[in-house]
Parts: C-alpha cells; sequence; structure tokens
C-alpha cells in the first residue's frame, strides 16, 4: 500500500458512469487506496474475498444482489459508505450503523467529510459486527435472517433462495449447502456463523456437522439414548448428537406428532 493511502478500499457500484466519477474521485485522496472496482454485488464478492478491504463504497440499489445482501453475505463486516441515489426509510436506518451514506451525485467533498467519519470511527468495524446477530438486533434491516446464500460455479456466482435448501453439513473443514435437486456447493461460512444467521424456524443444528431444513424434514426415528434419525424428503438419512436432543424433541417431535394428529 502507498505509504500515504490509510484504507484499502472496493467500490461496488452497478452505474457504468457513477462508479467512474467515483473511481475519479477516490484517485485523487492520497488517504485512500482503491483496490479494485465492481459493477454488481457477485463481483464485489469476488473481490472482497482477494483483498480484504478495510472500507467498501456500496451502492444500495443494484440488480440480483442489493447493498444489505451483499453485506450479509460477507464473512467479517469492514467500514462501509452507502451511495445511492434514493434517499427513502431504509438509508435512514443506516445513519448511525454504517460509516456514512452519500445522496448522488457524489463528490469529492462528500468524500472527504465521509473519511473524516471513517476516521474519528476506528472501532466502527467492531460495532458492525453484532448488527449481523438477529438475536441483539431483531427488526433492523441488516440483522434480517439470511434468506438466500451465494454460491460460485467457476466464474459465475447465482443466489440459492432459503426453500430451495435442504440441509448444511461440514466436512475437512469445509461447509456445504445441499440443495433439494441433490446438487453440494461449497460455503464460505462455518456452520457456527451459519447458524446465527439462520431462522431459526426453519432451520435447526442437529450435529455439530450438520443443520436441516425443518420444512424438508420427512420422518424422524428414535435411536435411543437421546439420540434420533432425520429422513430428510430427499432420502438422506442423518443421526444426530445427543447434544441437540431437547431442541430436536422441542421442535421435530412436535412437528412430527402434529402431522400424524391432522392426518
Amino acid at each position: 500500500m502507498d505509504k500515504k493511502a490509510l484504507y484499502k478500499a472496493l467500490l461496488v457500484e452497478d452505474e457504468f458512469h457513477s462508479r467512474k466519477r467515483l473511481v475519479s474521485i477516490l484517485k485523487q485522496i492520497p488517504e485512500i487506496q482503491l483496490l479494485g472496482e465492481a459493477e454488481n454485488g457477485f463481483q464485489g464478492l469476488e473481490l472482497f474475498q482477494e483483498h480484504h478491504p478495510d472500507l467498501i463504497f456500496l451502492d444500495v440499489e443494484m440488480p440480483g444482489m442489493n447493498g444489505f445482501e451483499f453485506i450479509q453475505q460477507l464473512d467479517s463486516v469492514p467500514m462501509v459508505i452507502f451511495t445511492t441515489a434514493y434517499d427513502h426509510f431504509a438509508l435512514r436506518a443506516f445513519e448511525t450503523l454504517a460509516v456514512d451514506y452519500l445522496l448522488k451525485p457524489i463528490t469529492l467533498e462528500q468524500i472527504q467529510k465521509a473519511l473524516a467519519k471513517v476516521k474519528s470511527l476506528e472501532e466502527i468495524s467492531q460495532k458492525l459486527q453484532p448488527i449481523l446477530s438477529p438475536v441483539n438486533y431483531i427488526g433492523h434491516p441488516l440483522a434480517q435472517y439470511l434468506r438466500r446464500f451465494s454460491i460460485k460455479y467457476g466464474n459465475r456466482w447465482s443466489l440459492i433462495q432459503e426453500t430451495q435448501v435442504i440441509r448444511f453439513y461440514s466436512s475437512e473443514s469445509l461447509s456445504y449447502l445441499v440443495t433439494e435437486d441433490g446438487f453440494e456447493h461449497i460455503i464460505s461460512y462455518s456452520l457456527e456463523e451459519l447458524e446465527k444467521k439462520l431462522d431459526p424456524s426453519f432451520f435447526l443444528r442437529i450435529h455439530r456437522s450438520s443443520i436441516i431444513s425443518i420444512p424438508k424434514v420427512k420422518d424422524i426415528r428414535s435411536l435411543g439414548s437421546a439420540r434420533f434419525q432425520i429422513i430428510m424428503k430427499d432420502g438422506t438419512q442423518i443421526e444426530t448428537s445427543r447434544s441437540y436432543c431437547d431442541k430436536i424433541k422441542e421442535i421435530l417431535l412436535d412437528k412430527s406428532r402434529k402431522s400424524r394428529d391432522d392426518s
């Protein structure tokens, strides 16, 4: 990094002219080293994984994946300055949580003022981390449970809906997402991280290496000694561990009894 540069930055902006304008402005600021520019959230994820910047200039309104969803996909949250053409209610919710948000067309003076906020908020990255915990920040846009998951196919990215997921599992330090059509995809989260981001009414941890989709459960059988065998709708059979017995009884057994009673 340039000796004068204090922050490694990434720009994620889908509109060509706005992006080029911002690139030109950022290059005038010696405290910022611009590592790369992305025209959508998927390219932004690529650059983030490659560079792990300190600061992101992030457009809110983008096709495919908006700025809020982009942040949810990150395994760590850097300082964020939102850029947008719209001053609506969602932005006001972020006013005290992001470093700043800037209305287009953005000027050098706006960037310099935002950078002053960055300098005065060195602890902002630590403050942003708990925002992603739905337990602590129910109702805030950043605290919403993950409903879509970013998946990479070769050089292409896509988003998988939570309703398409059968289960998550970990093996040899990697985590996988399994869809209802049987495909497995590597994801960047550990199961511990996922458990905090997933809707507990939709997903359940049944083993240290397994999280399942509750609506995709076909049957549950007792194996004795506080252990169960879960049969998923795709035919997968998963044995639970004793440490999750109480939660399984509370959620899955009640669900199974209600299903039998309804039939």
